[in-house]
């Protein structure tokens, strides 16, 4: 079975260094963008259709996938259509409404009448909708929504019953994780912590909730240290790096109002303010991904600009100017953006040398390194140097 395991390892890193796709679907180390709208009409507060749309790194469009008629979004809510990657790296999700295109005021709708839904796509495109709750968010948006890849959900939004809440998947109810804040606009998890994105009373940027990935009410929300406690910033996206160190967020106030994207470090356990970056912006950022491998981060965003665009920057200090890479057609807008899922989880990882022989039919020796132990999304890459 050692030799098994050895050639998967072979074969999963020589996909990753040609950056081939892992199945015949998603193309690995290509992003995805939640798009409102077919064109065919100005958007409105009506259910919307939604899209996937593929993009390699450079902007050029792949496909667009349509999202099923009676899973929409409203047009015009810009809080809503976060996308996120899975804890395990093989789905992406989002959270929208089961209403049909039309539904007129869908964010306004009861969630008994018009289910919130948790929806979930794999690295084969296939969707799944079983997460349609009942008893939450109603009457108002519900904005993101995170899996771990097995069991469990963690969803943000307002509304009569709000903030953020967790979901077995599947399931048709939810719990409120606490009452601290309840105006929540994203969540993420980073590290093995369950982190929320929020513009409200003294939540002005990220906070943890609870310790770990809580299940249960009774949990403190708290502002990460430094962070601001009165109001002036707009949050939305974020993204953490691996050594927990580093959080970028999307800022979609005007540029000179300080919107585009922030960065901020951690020192001596308190957050700051490094920079925003907004040079060559012409309006702020709503959601953004982060390319963290290689000597400088390399961001990937949606601009909150009429038209929406996705745009990038390689970080390199505060003066960095972003690219525009694609706008979104007449009609339509960009909401979330997100790496694609795949079928191990894994992406490309720049390696400093690698080595893959058989020595005999049950041996293999593998001997590799990297320029770095974790890859672009914060997952551990295994290895084994040796003979066996």
């Amino acid at each position: 079975m050692k030799n098994l395991y050895y050639l998967f390892i072979i074969i999963v890193v020589g996909l990753a260094l040609s950056t081939t796709t892992l199945s015949d679907d998603f193309t690995i180390y290509n992003l995805v963008v939640l798009r409102v709208g077919d064109g065919s009409a100005a958007l409105s507060s009506a259910a919307t259709q939604t899209f996937i749309d593929e993009y390699t790194k450079a902007g050029t469009l792949v496909r667009s996938l349509p999202n099923p008629l009676n899973m929409t979004n409203s047009g015009t809510a810009t809080s809503e259509g976060g996308l996120l990657r899975s804890v395990d790296g093989k789905h992406i999700s989002w959270a929208c409404y089961r209403a049909y295109v039309g539904t007129l005021s869908v964010a306004g709708t009861a969630s008994s009448t018009v289910n919130r839904v948790a929806a979930l796509m794999n690295y084969k495109t296939v969707i799944d909708t079983s997460t349609k709750l009942t008893d939450a968010y109603s009457t108002n948006n519900i904005r993101s929504a995170i899996y771990d890849g097995g069991d469990s959900i963690w969803l943000a939004g307002t509304g009569t019953n709000p903030g953020v809440r967790y979901a077995a998947k599947g399931a048709t109810t939810s719990t409120q994780l606490s009452t601290s804040v309840t105006n929540i606009r994203t969540v993420g998890i980073y590290n093995g912590q369950l982190y929320c994105g929020s513009a409200s009373g003294a939540f002005q940027g990220v906070s943890s909730v609870g310790t770990g990935l809580p299940t249960t009410s009774g949990q403190t929300i708290t502002i990460l240290p430094g962070f601001p406690t009165t109001s002036g910033p707009s949050p939305y996206g974020f993204v953490m790096n691996a050594a927990g160190n580093v959080i970028y967020v999307a800022d979609d106030r005007t540029t000179a109002s300080g919107g585009g994207i922030q960065k901020w470090t951690l020192s001596a356990g308190t957050w700051s303010l490094t920079y925003t970056l907004n040079s060559g912006l012409t309006a702020g950022c709503r959601a953004l991904t982060v390319d963290w491998f290689g000597t400088y981060p390399i961001i990937y965003a949606i601009q909150a600009s009429s038209p929406t665009t996705i745009v990038k920057v390689t970080d390199q200090g505060a003066s960095s100017a972003f690219t525009v890479l694609a706008t979104s057609p007449e009609n339509t807008a960009f909401r979330g953006i997100a790496w694609t899922p795949t079928l191990s989880g894994a992406v490309p990882v720049q390696l400093a040398s690698f080595v893959g022989n058989f020595i005999s039919n049950n041996q293999a020796k593998l001997d590799w390194s990297t320029i770095s132990e974790i890859n672009n999304f914060g997952f551990y890459v295994q290895k084994y140097n040796g003979t066996d």
